[in-house]
């Protein structure tokens, strides 16, 4: 269920920017969420301050909102609600409703220079540079003057703060974090950036690279097909030959033979008569034994012929 809420808003057509500055919008709205409750159960139970104990319930309730506003698509929105809300009703507020004690002079300094890192981590770095830069100008100026406004609208007067008016010094380490975080994570995102463009272009290379090996698979694969038709038409042609030879090798074998011997048979008989009517008969036997040779070897020329 936690993944779930930390998910809200993300979608598949998004890019890689997109969907981290979205988890990490979720993410921060529900770590603050919690911090706030435990800090306001601090303010209703133990410190006894109802006010602030209703400030951080303003908040706690503004950020569990967060997400469900993520779900409905309103990215942008949720992230200046992420960026703005928490810092007026924690830093702002009191200094409106006048509710100031010394500490506030200390510690806000250091809340406001934590907030101003928030912009950088939750607005898309090129196409909502601009609102990230504005906001983190908004917290690192209310870092550098939140004293002069705690003591301006402060009813009560406190002796430090006359000594406070020149001296800067504690202003300064606050003043050096926000612009630490600031330059450390817009310098993250920019490194993020460049590293998510190199990712995408070696992801277009990969796929550019599968989709010619599947390509050339493909035409492999036709290729083959081919093959096996060629040589089954190959081995089809083979057999008819084979075929063909057989019937050739059985007709010389058996019909060339037997007219070419009967010819053969007779002419030896030629030489033992001289008798005219017996030299005719042979002859005619002879040429009938020469028709049917012809014949034969006019089918076997045929069947070359096929064969060919």
């Amino acid at each position: 269920m936690f993944s779930n809420i930390l998910q809200k808003g993300i979608r598949a057509e998004f890019d890689s920017e997109q969907r981290r500055k979205i988890y990490l919008t979720n993410a921060l709205a529900v770590s603050l969420a919690i911090i706030s409750l435990m800090i306001m159960v601090n303010d209703y139970f133990f410190a006894g301050n109802i006010l602030a104990g209703h400030r951080r319930l303003s908040v706690v309730l503004v950020l569990s909102l967060i997400p469900f506003l993520n779900g409905k698509g309103y990215l942008r929105i949720s992230k200046i609600i992420l960026t703005i809300v928490p810092g007026c009703m924690v830093f702002l507020l009191p200094i409106i409703l006048k509710d100031f004690f010394p500490g506030q002079l200390l510690w806000f300094h250091y809340g406001t220079a934590i907030m101003s890192a928030i912009p950088f981590l939750v607005f898309h770095h090129q196409r909502e540079r601009f609102l990230a830069f504005a906001l983190f100008g908004f917290y690192f100026i209310l870092t550098a003057t939140i004293d002069q406004l705690l003591f301006h609208f402060n009813p009560v007067s406190y002796e430090f703060e006359y000594l406070l008016v020149n001296f800067t010094d504690y202003k300064i380490p606050p003043i050096f974090v926000s612009l630490t975080l600031g330059v450390v994570i817009y310098w993250f995102n920019l490194i993020n950036v460049h590293y998510a463009s190199r990712l995408k272009l070696a992801n277009e290379e990969l796929s550019n690279t599968n989709e010619e090996l599947l390509s050339k698979s493909e035409q492999l694969d036709q290729l083959n097909k081919n093959l096996a038709r060629l040589v089954k038409e190959r081995a089809d042609i083979i057999a008819a030959k084979d075929r063909q030879i057989i019937e050739y090798a059985n007709l010389n074998a058996h019909k060339v033979r037997g007219p070419l011997a009967r010819i053969l048979g007779l002419l030896s008989l030629t030489d033992h008569t001289s008798n005219e009517e017996e030299l005719k008969k042979l002859i005619e036997k002879m040429d009938y034994s020469a028709s049917e040779l012809n014949d034969i070897i006019t089918e076997m020329n045929k069947v070359l012929a096929e064969a060919d």
